[in-house]
Formats: C-alpha cells, sequence, structure tokens
C-alpha cells in the first residue's frame, strides 16, 4: 500500500523508515514507515484522501511539540504540514488568516507587523505550530488560543470536502477541540478576530513572559512542554489544601511536588527540579523510561489525592 501512495505522488519526497522521534521536542522514539514533508494545501489534502480511501493510517504533524513517539515504528504515513501561508483579510476588522503549518512565533509576530494581537503576547515563546494549538486549544495561563479563532478551515475527507467551523462548533474548552473527536479531519488554517495592539509594547510584553518562561520553566532541556492537565478539584484536595479550596482545578504540578516527586529520576527521563509540571529529557532517556515515569506520577496522586491527571501530550499510536 505504502508503494501505491508513492506512486500516486511520486513528486513528494518520501522517505521510509524515518527517525521522527528526534525531530520531536523531546527527542526520544523511534521511527515512522513513511514520512514526508509537504508545503502546499491541495497537495496535503489529495495525500490525506488517499489514504482515506485506501484505509491507510496516517497523521498529520506540525511541531511536535505536544507529540511523543513511541519506540515501536508506527506502521502508517506521517505527513509533516509546512504550510505557512498568511493573509491579511480586514485590517479595521481585525482578521488575519494563517495556514496550519505557521509557527505560533512567526504567527504572533507577524500579527504584531500589522499592529493587531492584542491578549496574544504570551504566545509567541510556545513552540509549535497553529494546527496543533487549535488541535489542543492551546493555552498560557488562562489565555486559550480559541479565545482569537474567527473561523477554522478543514479538510474531512469521509465527505471529500474543506468547510470553515465557527468557534460555535469548534467544542473549545480546556485543552480540547472538537478535532479530537474526529482525528481523520485536517486543520487547513485559521482565521484570527483580533484587537489593535501597540507592536513595541506588546513585543516588550511577549519578552517579559519569555523571560518568566525562562526562569520558571525548564526550557534548556528536551521535553513535550507541561505534561500533565491540571486535575478536577475534590474534597480530599479541598481538605489537604484548603487554599484551593474555591478553585475548580488543582495544579497537577503542585501535586507532583507535595508528593515529592519533583527531581525524580528514571534513567535520562526527569521530572524537572524547575518545575515539577515538566518531564525533560536530560540527553539520551527511552521511551520506556517516560513512560515508566508517567505510571509513577499517576499512581502516586491517585493514592494520594484520589485524583488521575491526564496527559496534555499525544502519542503517536
Amino acid at each position: 500500500m505504502h508503494q501505491s501512495l508513492r506512486t500516486a505522488f511520486p513528486d513528494i519526497p518520501w522517505q521510509e523508515h524515518f527517525p521522527l522521534g528526534a525531530l520531536s521536542t523531546i527527542r526520544l522514539g523511534g521511527h515512522v514507515a513513511l514520512y514526508a514533508p509537504i508545503d502546499d494545501e491541495d497537495v496535503l489534502c489529495r495525500v490525506v484522501q488517499f489514504c482515506f480511501s485506501h484505509n491507510l493510517p496516517y497523521r498529520v504533524v506540525g511541531g511536535l511539540s505536544n507529540l511523543i513517539v513511541p519506540d515501536k515504528t508506527y506502521s502508517g504515513v506521517v505527513l509533516h504540514n509546512k504550510t505557512a501561508r498568511h493573509q491579511l483579510i480586514n485590517a479595521q476588522k481585525g482578521l488575519i488568516s494563517f495556514s496550519s503549518g505557521y509557527s505560533l512565533a512567526a504567527l504572533v509576530n507577524r500579527c504584531f507587523r500589522y499592529h493587531l494581537g492584542e491578549g496574544l503576547e504570551s504566545f509567541m515563546s510556545l513552540p509549535g505550530t497553529l494546527g496543533g494549538a487549535i488541535f489542543n486549544n492551546a493555552h498560557f495561563g488562562s489565555s486559550l488560543i480559541g479565545d482569537f479563532i474567527h473561523s477554522v478551515r478543514v479538510y474531512q475527507p469521509a465527505d471529500s470536502q474543506t468547510v470553515d467551523l465557527t468557534p460555535s462548533s469548534l467544542n473549545f474548552a480546556y485543552e480540547h477541540s472538537i478535532f479530537q473527536e474526529h482525528p481523520d479531519w485536517v486543520i487547513l488554517g485559521a482565521t484570527f478576530q483580533l484587537s489593535p495592539v501597540d507592536p513595541a509594547l506588546a513585543k516588550k510584553k511577549a519578552q517579559e513572559v519569555l523571560a518568566w518562561r525562562q526562569e520558571k520553566q525548564p526550557l534548556n532541556f528536551p521535553s513535550a512542554g507541561s505534561f500533565f492537565q491540571n486535575v478536577p478539584n475534590n474534597d480530599i484536595l479541598r481538605a489537604r489544601f484548603p487554599q484551593f479550596a474555591d478553585q475548580k482545578y488543582v495544579s497537577t504540578a503542585f501535586l507532583i511536588d507535595q508528593a515529592g516527586l519533583r527531581g525524580h529520576r528514571l534513567g535520562n527521563i526527569q521530572i524537572s527540579p524547575q518545575h515539577a509540571g515538566f518531564i525533560v529529557n536530560l540527553g539520551s532517556g527511552t521511551y520506556a523510561d517516560l513512560m515508566s515515569l508517567v505510571h509513577l506520577v499517576k499512581n502516586t496522586l491517585t493514592r494520594e489525592f484520589s485524583v488521575s491527571p491526564p496527559e496534555e501530550v499525544f502519542y503517536l499510536i
């Protein structure tokens, strides 16, 4: 089946047994059976349609900042979305569109050039691309990327069509969007509706956020960013930590710290001593050690606090 795909699209630079894990921001994991970078939206849709119609497993990836690649070779096709186009639609209305392969840093910087993007300052220092940010409704603090979205352009291979979806149909929530319920859909791009901003002041604020992240987070080690979602509050947590009694969610990083796991290490995978919400690769960490550490965290928090935090990351399976 892979050969039929290569025959149907001979101009694409296909690579077999590609070491995708090395491209991920946590720098671990194995290979994929077939890989190709694609920078043309129409080509991306046609390849996805071929895979879907021929029951060939596929995944479209972006910055690989929130994706864990297992050691076992992924038998399907990985399409690396390299689309990176933008269009200022209406400056007065603050409407600007971007391809889903656009990096978040470049996207925010581009908006600032057009004197747009109030509230986007904190996203400038986040890794990854627009597609992944929409898929997981990326956040920094209380700011969600979905709050700035006017519409998302989506390819739906089951119907062989491209549609524009508005926020009311995107099921945006904390760490969630409708795309997690429809893994066959492909995010092609999005139109933002933004408020005016002073570029100089916005860049200053973005630099302040970056400086805060550099102080508080282990940005000098490979990681997948914040690894666990925060957990809903419960009676045990309210009793143990009355300072959070009125909060809907409790920080999982805080609970990891309270459980004594900050800095805990298995092989070359470690819960960061700098920020307990991050799991870092100290240089030659393995997927097996990562999974062992994840299970340790979940089992410990279940035993201590009756919570089991879901991951923020996704797995290539």
